[in-house]
């Protein structure tokens, strides 16, 4: 039995919603409050931007009350998941099929949605994430450890109101929290868009590059993020060429961040500019 070191995980996920569900027991699947939150809507945007995709797996989390996660079947516990902060997320694949795969080297593993999953579980305003490892070196956003073939571990961050308690020797502290926007574009942070601003303007100013090929591919990055997806509109005839499919609306046309996050398809109308993710340089 685990020792009750943290009241604190006291949530329990429950075993499906929509966008995503647990074959893990219910002693696995307890979280801070935060997690638990921060997993189903993640699992409510993935079922918007990815209706034909798998469902999201979720795997072992942490026991009731936190501490050493001890396994049934009597192998060694977890080195981590003691704190509701651990998450283990069950890889993508390409047949529609809601099961996991053995490998990222299985014919059956989708590397190009398990991309997709990344960046969305990245993109959450709820929580930050300190760090997602997975071993494929094809998905960029994580770090590989060579133990991590078949699914992703996601750590988020411990929230500030948590400061002081969740002492392991593991560290989950980040520097910001996920819903502060920088007043630059930097990557891997919510930019809030400026009047003036373009797609050139923003990924030079984020990625540091002047006019030319490299600035239009990180602005295409940019654009083609999943969550920046739902402030597409329709490109001019002169961009057209660049983004075929649509173009991120720089007009203050939608309602508070908040809203624009929760948005189940179209983001409701307002009079704010887009608050937009810079993801990481690929």
């Amino acid at each position: 039995m685990a020792k009750k070191s943290f009241p604190e995980v006291n949530t329990l996920l429950p075993k499906e919603g929509t966008g995503w569900h647990s074959r893990k027991p219910d002693s696995n699947r307890w979280g801070l409050p935060e997690t638990i939150d921060t997993l189903q809507l993640i699992g409510t945007v993935w079922s918007l931007t990815h209706p034909k995709a798998p469902r999201i797996g979720f795997g072992d989390i942490s026991l009731k009350g936190g501490g050493d996660f001890f396994l049934e079947d009597g192998t060694p516990p977890h080195a981590s998941h003691k704190v509701g902060l651990d998450v283990d997320v069950r890889l993508m694949r390409n047949d529609g099929i809601d099961r996991g795969v053995r490998s990222f080297k299985s014919k059956a593993y989708s590397q190009e949605l398990t991309q997709q999953l990344v960046d969305e579980i990245r993109e959450n305003p709820l929580l930050s994430v300190k760090r997602i490892i997975f071993d494929d070196t094809g998905v960029t956003g994580v770090k590989k450890d060579g133990n991590h073939k078949n699914h992703l571990h996601v750590r988020f961050c411990r929230p500030a109101k948590y400061k002081g308690k969740l002492k392991t020797k593991a560290k989950y502290d980040c520097k910001e929290p996920p819903l502060i926007s920088t007043i630059t574009p930097q990557e891997g942070h919510y930019y809030q868009i400026q009047k003036g601003d373009n797609l050139f303007k923003v990924a030079g100013a984020a990625y540091g590059v002047k006019a030319g090929g490299e600035r239009l591919r990180l602005a295409q990055m940019v654009n083609d993020c999943n969550f920046n997806r739902r402030f597409w509109s329709s490109p001019s005839q002169n961009e057209i060429k660049w983004f075929p499919k649509g173009r991120i609306s720089f007009l203050p046309k939608f309602a508070t961040f908040e809203e624009q996050y929760r948005a189940q398809g179209k983001v409701p109308r307002g009079n704010f500019f887009a608050r937009i993710w810079i993801p990481c340089k690929s």
